[in-house]
């Protein structure tokens, strides 16, 4: 006696690949940057484990098990990053590596022409930004009865301000760049 099974085929396809970006690589600390994950070929659900390298070799980070990762609230560093994905038996691959750099929160200096005026004089107030990530923008600001609120139009280093009658004003800059930068 002897009996034959129906053929049965096995589908071989061309293994996964996946790549990874940052919206950003240079942040300050208290901010945050999103990476996402591209994955071409493979066969099956996508299963997706982030890692960081630490001390020599790479590590999961817990919970972080989907196709988009927020990089959150990490000390003052450089961090290498990456992505590993399993689908169906042999289906597997891990990704380039990004590197992410959080850096210190700028800091400003703020000059001013003259401290003391006559009844409509104009003082010319100029701001040094160092360190941060990204360019500055900055946007100058007057003290309105313990409110700080922006001046229109008062963008920039450098701010005159128009003739002033007799009294005292206090003006502050608010310095902002990349995610979770800014100074005032």
């Amino acid at each position: 006696c002897e009996t034959t099974t129906a053929p049965v085929s096995v589908n071989v396809v061309a293994d996964p690949t996946v790549a990874i970006s940052a919206n950003d690589n240079q942040f300050c600390s208290g901010g945050f940057v999103s990476l996402t994950s591209t994955v071409s070929n493979g066969t099956g659900t996508t299963s997706y484990q982030w890692q960081r390298f630490n001390s020599g070799s790479w590590e999961d980070i817990p919970g972080a098990n989907a196709a988009t990762y927020n990089v959150a609230l990490l000390a003052t560093g450089l961090y290498q990053l990456r992505l590993n994905i399993t689908q169906d038996s042999g289906c597997e691959a891990t990704s380039n590596k990004e590197i992410i750099e959080i850096v210190d929160d700028p800091t400003v200096s703020v000059t001013v022409s003259d401290q003391d005026i006559c009844d409509g004089g104009v003082v010319t107030l100029t701001a040094s930004v160092s360190g941060g990530a990204g360019p500055s923008f900055l946007q100058w600001q007057i003290d309105n009865g313990g409110t700080f609120e922006n001046i229109p139009g008062a963008i920039g280093s450098v701010y005159t301000t128009p003739g002033l009658p007799p009294g005292t004003y206090t003006y502050q800059v608010v310095v902002t760049q990349d995610e979770g930068c800014e100074v005032t």
